[in-house]
Parts: structure tokens; sequence; C-alpha cells
């Protein structure tokens, strides 16, 4: 999966928008998925200026799939009905 795609997938199952970034963010509050050197990637929270639980992975195709795992499994992302 790249990120094209996990956008896709983010809006079917009804994620709020206002909660993650794809392509790196300045943005408080949100998770954020981030290319780095070496076609590597990151999965961060970033708050008032600081990452936290920082999680680095080898491919964009891994990132993703923890990307959307992280979020599916937070109660606070889903649009509600």
């Amino acid at each position: 999966m790249n990120r094209k795609e996990l956008e896709k997938r983010l809006r079917e199952e009804g994620i709020r928008p206002d909660v993650y970034s794809l392509y790196g963010s300045d943005f408080d509050e949100r998770l954020v998925l981030s290319q780095i050197s070496g076609g590597k990637y990151q999965i961060y929270y970033f708050e008032r200026g600081l990452k936290s639980n920082l999680k680095e992975y080898p491919n964009e195709s891994e990132a993703c799939e923890a990307f959307l795992k992280a979020l599916r499994s937070d109660p606070l992302a889903k649009i509600k009905a």
C-alpha cells in the first residue's frame, strides 16, 4: 500500500482527516507519516512541537500498514455518525 491508497482507505473507513497527516506536518495533535532519508518512513504523534511515539519503517508499504492500524485502534479517530 502507498500513501495514495492509504488516503483512500482512511476516507472509506470514516477516519477524521483532522487527526492525521500523510505527508509530514507542523499541525498539532496529529498522527504523522513522513518520509525520511534513505527511502525510510517515520510515524509519530506531533503535539506542541514535539514528536512522540516515533517509529521508523524501512519502506512506504510497511509504514502505511502500521499507520492504518494505529488509526483504526484510536476510538476518537472515527467520524461520528
